[in-house]
């Protein structure tokens, strides 16, 4: 892996963290049910008006607006291989 992918690597991990962080945050701060999911909080909320909602659904991966929030895909080279199976 070349230093500028490791980089690139480390900035998208860094973006996803504080995703994590500000919907983490959102949730606590509207008090959810433990077994609330995000995506649900979120939805009603922005359908109330909730700027912040809005803004979060907005900045997430694409899979939250459809409900599901998936994890974050990062170019081929950023990953290492996987070793070859004996």
């Amino acid at each position: 892996m070349q230093g500028s992918d490791f980089l690139t690597a480390l900035h998208l991990l860094a973006e996803q963290e504080a995703m994590v962080k500000n919907l983490s945050d959102f949730k606590e701060k509207h008090k959810a049910k433990k077994c609330e999911s995000i995506a649900a909080l979120l939805t009603r909320a922005a359908e109330e008006g909730d700027e912040e909602a809005i803004s979060l659904l907005a900045a997430a991966p694409l899979g939250c607006q459809t409900g599901k929030i998936i994890t974050q895909t990062y170019p081929a080279q950023a990953i290492p291989p996987r070793p070859a199976a004996s």
